[in-house]
């Protein structure tokens, strides 16, 4: 297993990891984890409503490249079209969180 510096690709601070493995420093993989729990809870509470991107990213105020992030690993399926269509639900939604 070989070392070496690495540039998070959330944040862009260097942190000493493990080359060719996921490089995002434990402060973003933290927050990756939180945000990842919330965006799933919100799709399988709903999964009818067809969030975008673009949505999840305002609900939980956070840049749309993150919510890319998970589309683009496979980990959820949103459309990247712009748009507010479910702002009831996202009321509702961050009542609860």
């Amino acid at each position: 297993m070989s070392f070496d510096l690495i540039m998070c690709s959330f944040c862009g601070k260097a942190f000493v990891g493990v080359k060719g493995h996921k490089p995002i420093c434990d402060e973003c993989k933290s927050d990756e984890d939180s945000l990842y729990k919330k965006v799933r809870t919100l799709i399988r509470d709903h999964p009818d409503k067809g969030f975008t991107v673009p949505e999840v990213a305002r609900l939980f105020d956070v840049e749309e490249c993150k919510i890319n992030y998970f589309v683009g690993q496979g980990m959820f399926q949103l459309s990247r079209a712009n748009g507010l269509a479910n702002s009831e639900i996202v009321k509702e939604f961050l009542k609860d969180i």
